[in-house]
């Protein structure tokens, strides 16, 4: 039966893993909050995850919605799974960029650029290079859509979970980095 996790199928792969937590991530905190382990369990079981696999997802998965830190940025007008499309110029010349968002925060005169990674290893203070240009790419698309406001780019290990900053010096290391390719 679809809804028992227990007699599901072999243990998901790393994307496949990554793609659920981000799924999740993405509706639940929509969700009335004594609803959202049901629904999350449902969601998961309808995909065929084993119990063994789903468990700890979801174990993540709630260890960032229910921690007050990350409050504000699941908070009712965030925006999940946005995709972004645009050219920005690097050393004279227009590349063009596309992406999606993980989550996308506009309070105040801050926008905060928030991107998930649900890899088991946590960095201890900064995040891979990888990261840091991901996040200089989207700073880099969405800074002239809102002059003004501060841009904030964060990515948030699920495992921890912990939130590692990547500042505007380095986005823009990253992108004098891609101007050398």
């Amino acid at each position: 039966p679809p809804n028992d996790l227990a007699h599901q199928s072999s243990a998901p792969s790393h994307a496949q893993r990554g793609a659920a937590m981000h799924t999740l991530l993405q509706y639940l905190p929509n969700i009335a909050f004594d609803e959202r382990v049901t629904i999350g369990r449902r969601w998961l079981a309808a995909r065929r995850y084993r119990t063994a696999d789903a468990e700890p997802m979801l174990d993540e998965v709630f260890g960032v919605l229910d921690d007050p830190a990350f409050a504000a940025l699941l908070a009712p007008g965030s925006m999940a799974e946005v995709p972004v499309m645009g050219t920005i110029m690097v050393a004279g010349e227009e590349r063009g960029v596309s992406g999606v968002i993980d989550r996308l925060a506009i309070t105040g005169d801050i926008v905060t650029v928030l991107d998930y990674k649900t890899a088991r290893s946590v960095p201890q203070t900064t995040a891979p290079t990888t990261a840091i240009t991901q996040m200089a790419l989207y700073g880099a698309l969405l800074a002239p859509l809102y002059p003004g406001k501060s841009l904030h780019t964060l990515v948030l290990y699920t495992a921890a979970p912990k939130i590692i900053t990547v500042t505007p010096e380095q986005r823009a290391d990253a992108l004098a980095a891609l101007a050398k390719l």
